[in-house]
């Protein structure tokens, strides 16, 4: 009896793990950017580099930003560029990471919060296209402490 439980326990647990692999497939592209300890540089960008290939024509984009409580701020600015072979569009963007009160947004354990945010929502892509996102933080700081990582993720429209 003991051991016929176990094995549903492990048949369940390897259930769920299959299903929640196959839930991650919907993204196009998802990555994050590791930022260094003593501080994300005003003048460094994150970048991230991605192809379309035959997938459908409209995604959403959704920046995804890991901070601590070493961050000084309520909000972030950031500049974000998108790049293809033959155009390129800028855009400055304004996030919260806390409430009114000082509480972090976001979900996440300890002191690390992870918040999506939508960057561009049902953004026509073309086929088989090289995109090149650039993302810089617009604070008034040379060194911005307290963001961990910056990450990108590109999800077909409908999924």
């Amino acid at each position: 009896m003991i051991l016929k439980f176990s094995f549903q326990k492990v048949v369940l647990v390897l259930a769920v793990l299959v299903l929640s692999y196959s839930c991650k497939g919907r993204s196009v592209f998802d990555r994050f950017v590791p930022i260094s300890l003593d501080g994300w540089s005003k003048d460094s960008a994150v970048s991230f580099s991605f192809k379309t290939g035959n997938f459908p024509l409209r995604y959403d984009m959704i920046l995804c930003l890991r901070n601590n409580r070493h961050y000084e701020f309520s909000n972030i600015f950031l500049f974000c560029t998108i790049e293809e072979p033959h155009f390129g569009t800028s855009d400055t963007l304004q996030y919260a990471l806390s409430d009114g009160k000082g509480k972090w947004l976001g979900r996440g354990f300890f002191d690390l919060k992870e918040n999506l945010f939508y960057y561009k929502k049902s953004i026509s892509l073309k086929k088989s296209t090289r995109y090149t996102i650039r993302i810089k933080h617009g604070m008034r700081r040379e060194a911005l402490l307290g963001i961990r990582d910056v990450g990108l993720r590109v999800v077909p429209v409908g999924n």
